[in-house]
């Protein structure tokens, strides 16, 4: 749910060109989809982005259509067209989130020790596939998060269904995967009665293990994390706190969960995409010692344009005052890959950084000689010198990647993002109601490029992840007398319920990696923080369980239970069976 609809609005101009602005979260494809209906070579297509209002992955490949729908009327009229969608078309028409069915089979010890997952999950696509396989893929080599199992198995397969297609959305298959984990630490649990944290202690990976593609993890930053949000939680106390609290009460009920998570950056999903994993950049400097960056990122809410000036500034040695970002422009960059898989900084800011020291370097004989001179003054005598004061940059993060997809072998990501989260919710069992009254979070997001930036990410997809998990269900009409079927029903905002201001825990506390034994090789240390974080928020849907656990044992239901995502007010109510649940067939 972006805060903007598609739209597009297209130019027309001399000898068949057309000017494109669209909300689109890659060049590229408005490119490519325009060129190919107009019938004219991409140099005839520029497309523009200044910025967006939220992409999540639904504005990744989607804007095709659209931009090009314009650029056919534009064309034909001979006149500027725009086209913009309204909420009710941009849902239908753009697809949502991949449903996803994932089933398995596990043999463990009686002691919570995993020896053995074999997984088949199944993604539904909608009508047509779009990014559903990308996604399936991501899913399977994700979809061990931080268990270590000797003995593992995981298939996907795509599904071809009577609904609108469904796209990518943020997390691209990882909050799926972890759901799947989580489940199966929970039945061993009640299963063979013991903690849920025991059970996840003895299979949480450790520093050199392998996963399952057989990348080596070279970081001990899962287990910092996992320890660092027990500490800051206080979760032992507050778990004892939650237990005499539901021993005395019965229709309201508290549920506490903590949980770590690992995430693989890359863009590698199938065998093309490490070809996506490279960026461009244009720095201009002017005489008067002003700077213009142009790059291929697309500023869309993450803070993307400040870091670059950041970086722009430091490699530079200036003041950030002094720089100007201009609009994304498939005329000034060509052939980038989509702003997506969390990767925007390390990609254009490697670009921005290259080009910034290739014109630092052509600057520094100046500043050597002539060390009190002002940046503006050193501009001036560079332009006086005939130095050339603008430059390409490039930057590339596929090296040491290889992925064999037909064995499922390689390494496939460029480094591994961890996290904990520790959830408390309160349940009201007669409503389905529920309220969050405290979230701890730690990440560890190397050296942070933008502590305020990066800390605003990790609240942000979090409460995007709590939607995710247990407010935005999506439904469709099943009356196949009025040949209705597969129609969607969730297609506005009175239907389809998305986080609120009062959905934000009463008490949210993030706190970033204290101490880190894991250096990146990408720029200054860094790493992606939009993604992971949504990944924390199956905490909270993970407390609501455990919440719904304690109702079903004063009622005698013992038993494992399963309970599907999202967690919504029918559904909590359903779950927390009593003799008003038995009358409902």
């Amino acid at each position: 749910m972006y805060l903007e609809p598609h739209s597009a609005f297209a130019i027309p101009g001399e000898d068949s060109t057309m000017k494109i602005y669209g909300t689109t979260q890659c060049l590229d494809i408005t490119v490519a989809c325009a060129a190919s209906v107009l019938g004219v070579p991409s140099h005839n297509i520029s497309a523009s982005v200044v910025r967006l209002g939220g992409g999540f992955g639904g504005k990744e490949t989607r804007n095709g259509w659209i931009s090009s729908a314009a650029a056919v009327a534009a064309k034909i009229m001979g006149v500027p067209v725009k086209v913009t969608l309204n909420r009710t078309e941009d849902i239908q028409t753009t697809g949502q989130r991949e449903r996803f069915m994932i089933k398995y089979k596990v043999g463990c010890s009686k002691d919570g020790r995993i020896n053995a997952i074999d997984y088949k999950i199944f993604a539904d696509a909608g009508w047509q596939v779009d990014l559903t396989d990308a996604v399936t893929v991501h899913c399977v080599y994700k979809i061990d998060n931080v268990f270590n199992v000797p003995n593992f198995r995981a298939e996907g397969f795509v599904t071809r269904t009577n609904t609108p297609n469904n796209t990518a959305f943020r997390g691209f298959g990882n909050p799926q995967a972890i759901l799947a984990g989580e489940a199966i630490i929970n039945q061993i649990a009640s299963t063979f009665k013991l903690s849920i944290e025991e059970v996840r202690e003895k299979n949480l990976y450790k520093i050199g293990d392998k996963i399952p593609c057989g990348q080596v993890l070279d970081s001990d930053n899962l287990q910092l994390c996992w320890k660092q949000c027990l500490h800051e939680s206080d979760f032992y106390n507050r778990k004892k706190e939650v237990e005499k609290f539901n021993s005395e009460n019965s229709l309201v009920k508290r549920g506490i969960y903590i949980l770590p998570i690992k995430y693989g950056i890359s863009y590698a999903s199938k065998n093309i995409a490490f070809s996506l994993l490279q960026a461009g950049s244009l720095i201009c400097i002017y005489k008067d010692g002003s700077v213009l960056v142009s790059h291929g990122g697309v500023e869309m809410g993450q803070g993307l344009n400040t870091k670059l000036i950041q970086i722009a500034a430091k490699e530079l040695n200036i003041d950030y005052k002094r720089i100007r970002i201009v609009e994304a422009a498939s005329d000034k960059v060509p052939n980038q890959p989509p702003t997506a898989a969390s990767m925007g900084s390390d990609l254009w800011g490697g670009a921005v950084a290259d080009a910034c020291r290739t014109l630092a370097k052509r600057l520094q004989p100046i500043r050597d000689e002539f060390p009190d001179l002002d940046f503006d003054k050193i501009c001036t005598k560079a332009w006086l010198l005939q130095i050339p004061l603008f430059a390409t940059g490039f930057c590339t993060c596929s090296e040491g990647l290889s992925i064999d997809f037909n064995e499922g072998r390689g390494n496939i990501f460029n480094y591994f993002v961890y996290g904990a989260a520790c959830a408390e919710v309160e349940v009201h069992c007669l409503t389905g109601d529920h309220s969050v009254r405290r979230c701890d979070l730690v990440m560890d997001i190397g050296e942070s490029l933008n502590p305020a930036i990066d800390i605003g990410q990790i609240e942000g997809g979090f409460v995007q992840g709590y939607g995710f998990y247990v407010l935005e269900e999506i439904l469709f009409q099943t009356n196949r007398e009025k040949k209705h079927f597969g129609h969607m029903t969730t297609s506005n905002l009175g239907s389809y319920i998305i986080p609120s201001t009062t959905c934000v825990p009463t008490a949210l506390n993030i706190s970033l990696l204290k101490s880190s034994n894991d250096r990146p090789s990408n720029l200054y240390s860094s790493k992606a923080v939009g993604e992971p974080p949504l990944c924390l928020a199956s905490a909270v849907f993970m407390a609501i369980k455990s919440a719904v656990e304690s109702h079903r044992r004063d009622h005698g239901l013992n038993e494992y239970f399963s309970f599907e995502s999202p967690a919504t007010a029918e559904r909590i109510r359903m779950a927390c069976e009593d003799e008003i649940t038995k009358r409902i067939v």
